[in-house]
């Protein structure tokens, strides 16, 4: 769906990250003043996994945001696993927002590097990482024909960053 406005505010990722408000509420203030600030997408943050991944599917899914969180090269597990973390249901490759009539396609990166566990086959984050400049590849051939600018909300580091801007 194409989400519509006057002007775009994205994040590029990482809204809990141990201070102590997050120690304290588990996440649930910083989901609660995204949405509050007017962020309409955000790239997941490794640091959205410093408590795991359960604890995140159940911030997502009991304060869940008013905007889409969006991670392209992540592989989730199956959702319906009752032994995985749910975070499919939450998590989205990519989102479609018209700002001022101008349609802007926005593809999301999450980070791979300092998640030790997403390149194991089965891990506790429930997800595996996938090539980035595939996976943006894969959405730009869709995306492209549909829109009138393209974003890549990134949160994988600057050295992948410039190889997918550079190979994409």
């Amino acid at each position: 769906p194409t989400r519509r406005s006057s002007d775009l505010h994205l994040d590029s990722g990482d809204m809990f990250q141990g201070a102590p408000v997050f120690n304290l509420f588990n996440g649930e203030t910083e989901m609660r003043a995204m949405g509050l600030l007017g962020v309409q997408g955000m790239a997941l943050g490794n640091h959205e996994f410093d408590k795991g991944a359960t604890l995140l599917g159940l911030q997502l899914m009991n304060n869940g945001p008013s905007f889409p969180i969006m991670a392209a090269n992540y592989e989730w597990a199956n959702p319906d696993d009752p032994l995985q973390a749910k975070l499919r249901r939450f998590i989205t490759d990519m989102s479609v927002y018209n700002v001022k009539g101008v349609k802007i396609g926005v593809i999301g990166l999450g980070n791979v590097s300092s998640l030790n566990s997403s390149v194991e086959g089965d891990n506790s984050l429930g997800l595996r990482a996938r090539d980035a400049k595939q996976a943006v590849s894969d959405l730009v051939r869709v995306l492209r024909p549909q829109v009138d600018l393209m974003i890549l909300l990134s949160h994988a580091g600057p050295d992948e960053d410039q190889v997918v801007a550079a190979e994409v």
